[in-house]
């Protein structure tokens, strides 16, 4: 396993803004995450994906509705380079 951090100290808390090319209406977040696949039995990513993604009563999702803000919401994390872990909403 990678025990390094793939990004330098230089390259943390980067803020990169863009214009974007479609007309779209799209927010997309991601954080780079130490490696935990090897997490099988408590799998804390799988129980934060769930919170964040829930689309019941009084969720996150509700919430953004009734404001407005949002008609969809998804998270989900990915195992990457046997080293890091990449959660994205």
């Amino acid at each position: 396993m990678v025990e390094e951090f793939p990004y330098t100290e230089n390259e943390k808390g980067m803020l990169i803004r863009y214009v974007p090319v479609q007309d779209k209406d799209e927010l997309s977040v991601s954080w780079i995450l130490p490696y935990s696949g090897l997490d099988h039995a408590s799998k804390p990513l799988n129980y934060h994906s769930n919170f964040i993604g829930h689309e019941g009563p009084n969720s996150l999702l509700s919430y953004l509705k009734k404001e407005d803000l949002a008609f969809k919401i998804w998270a989900w994390s990915d195992q990457e380079l046997y080293g890091v872990t990449t959660f994205k909403v």
